[in-house]
């Protein structure tokens, strides 16, 4: 039907938002998506639309003081942590990434990159540590916000995301001539 259509592209379009940090797209994927944030029959489906829903809304919600958009996440997080708690081995680092954007530190942020790296979720482990580098920037701490940001173009390079690796390369000329290193920015 239609409104399955809508959802399901606007999930899509969050994933994106999310990739590509298009705050005003989140917002409106988000409105889009408000009215879908229960289970679906297609397990798979609903992974991904609370994942980006979860994400995203903490990341919105926390920058325009909108608890609407607060709560609607934290239904998306008490999903994956059931998930977690029953043994979903992938949504055990969802889960830890999610909880990172609720309530941010380089600690909760290693944690989920740490857990993504172990599962081999490596576009998950890019925006986590991609995250964690904004959030450190912002902090001041600029030569750790700067390893994150690198280890997370690489990573993005290596899941394939080119138009993402441009898209860093344009804010954050310092990656255009970076090395690979460890692949890793915690220490």
């Amino acid at each position: 039907s239609r409104s399955m259509i809508l959802r399901d592209t606007s999930t899509l379009r969050l994933f994106l938002a999310l990739i590509f940090l298009d705050k005003g797209c989140m917002v409106e994927m988000l409105g889009m998506l408000s009215n879908f944030a229960k289970p679906d029959v297609l397990t798979s489906r609903t992974y991904l639309r609370f994942l980006v829903i979860g994400l995203a809304g903490f990341e919105m919600g926390r920058e325009n003081k909108d608890r609407s958009l607060i709560k609607l996440a934290t239904k998306c997080l008490a999903y994956f942590k059931t998930l977690a708690k029953i043994g979903s081995l992938s949504a055990t680092p969802i889960y830890y990434f999610i909880k990172a954007v609720s309530n941010p530190s380089r600690s909760s942020y290693d944690k989920a990159i740490s857990l993504c790296r172990e599962a081999r979720l490596i576009h998950f482990e890019a925006m986590a540590c991609e995250r964690c580098g904004m959030f450190l920037e912002g902090k001041k701490h600029i030569d750790a916000a700067n390893k994150y940001i690198t280890t997370a173009f690489w990573l993005y390079s290596d899941w394939g995301a080119t138009s993402k690796k441009n898209s860093m390369i344009q804010k954050y000329s310092f990656v255009k001539g970076s090395s690979r290193g460890s692949h890793t920015a915690q220490s």
